[in-house]
């Protein structure tokens, strides 16, 4: 057990283990004090059918919405009951417990135990299926399945996901692929991308190319970026950084830009093609997380270690646009704008997710949501009515469902 008195001094304890000296809380430019006074998304289902869990405690990107009523999520088998027995373990041991209990605790990236801890964890890894209109829960990707076990992908620990139309597609630990047709019911890839010492799959993302191919692009820790045909799930095109690349994201409309967070303070905007180096992002002071381009194409979100979110806008670069968004738990490791790029949604590491108001890019309007967990991930759906969130917690863990509300005829959020 924990041992601390109430949820308050948790939440206190939990500050204090994320304040950095280097970041100074009063600075003019961060938004500390923007209120949280609007209530844009409303709360309206939690289940504690999908148990969501995290394979990383680094990689947040575990929760995806492909329509209103599509939701799918990173869990861990009903069946498993491993919590205590992480918990007597050494306390070589921490994440693993950490992560179990509900907190996290910073530690090395890559401590030399940490593959053990996820080869416990690996044996229950999967992705559950989440019906919003019809409440109820469904397996679609079971790791320990011998669909997967039997293309060499023994004891795969899921670090990320992503789905598309008829596609469910999930990145491992050791550098893996796995991604299935739901509408053949059949996996149409599965194998190591990677084969370094080092090669985990920290991000998917999937986008519409120019002349309408379907691309899924990954993100991994030997500093690659690779796309991928999804006809035949060749690789075309390989971009390679100089650092661990932990989320790329395309620039939308055709855009030729992508968007490259990683293990650097600097985030960097990069030709799509070549890879050349077009803009480098100046602002942030640890290692970068999230990436979320607006709709229209110019404005770009970044998430970071240092607790903050940044607001660039690619036409000036230069000049950080609006205020900088600082969490309260720590890293933003999950960034999303609405499709009609009215709102920007971020989570911390645990117990919070915001949604700021874009208005005239000042983000002056914030709606507080407050949980109790660590968020795997959040998403909202095509439509911009449904807002998901996954909490992860051994006792709690849970989807949670919001739905927006008509805010521009609510007194309580008029601007």
């Amino acid at each position: 057990m924990l041992g601390f008195s109430c949820r308050d001094t948790y939440r206190m304890h939990n500050a204090q283990s994320v304040y950095l000296p280097g970041l100074c809380m009063d600075h003019p430019r961060l938004s500390w004090f923007t209120p949280s006074d609007a209530e844009f998304f409303s709360f309206n289902y939690s289940t504690r059918r999908v148990s969501c869990s995290i394979g990383h405690t680094q990689l947040r990107h575990l929760v995806v919405s492909t329509s209103q009523h599509d939701v799918y999520a990173m869990c861990k088998n009903s069946k498993c009951c491993i919590a205590t027995h992480l918990e007597i373990f050494s306390s070589g041991i921490i994440w693993g417990a950490s992560y179990l209990v509900g907190t996290e605790i910073c530690i090395s990236r890559k401590p030399s135990y940490i593959s053990f801890v996820f080869a416990v964890v690996a044996a229950w890894s999967g992705i559950m299926h989440w019906n919003a209109s019809r409440r109820k829960e469904s397996s679609v990707l079971n790791m320990s399945s011998p669909e997967v076990t039997s293309r060499g992908l023994r004891h795969m620990t899921v670090t990320t996901i992503a789905a598309i139309e008829n596609l469910v597609m999930a990145g491992g630990l050791h550098g893996e692929v796995v991604v299935k047709d739901l509408n053949r019911n059949s996996i149409v890839f599965a194998d190591h991308i990677s084969t370094r010492s080092d090669p985990i799959t920290n991000a998917i993302d999937c986008h519409w190319s120019p002349q309408g191919q379907l691309v899924m692009m990954t993100s991994n820790n030997d500093g690659k970026i690779r796309m991928f045909d999804t006809e035949s799930f060749s690789v075309f095109n390989t971009i390679r950084m100089g650092f661990a690349v932990n989320h790329a994201t395309r620039q939308p409309n055709g855009g030729k830009l992508l968007c490259v967070a990683g293990d650097h303070e600097d985030g960097r905007l990069v030709d799509v093609d070549t890879g050349k180096p077009e803009v480098i992002l100046r602002g942030h002071i640890r290692n970068m997380f999230a990436t979320a381009w607006h709709p229209d194409g110019s404005i770009i979100a970044t998430g970071n270690e240092d607790n903050t979110c940044r607001i660039w806008d690619v036409r000036n670069p230069a000049r950080q646009l609006g205020p900088c968004l600082p969490g309260f738990f720590g890293a933003i490791r999950s960034l999303r704008f609405t499709n009609d790029g009215k709102f920007l949604i971020m989570s911390d590491n645990s117990d919070y997710v915001y949604i700021y108001l874009v208005g005239d890019m000042d983000f002056q309007r914030k709606q507080e949501i407050d949980l109790f967990g660590l968020v795997s991930g959040v998403t909202v759906s095509p439509d911009d009515e449904l807002l998901t969130v996954g909490v992860v917690h051994k006792a709690a863990g849970r989807l949670l469902e919001f739905e927006r509300k008509d805010w521009r005829k609510s007194s309580s959020c008029l601007i």
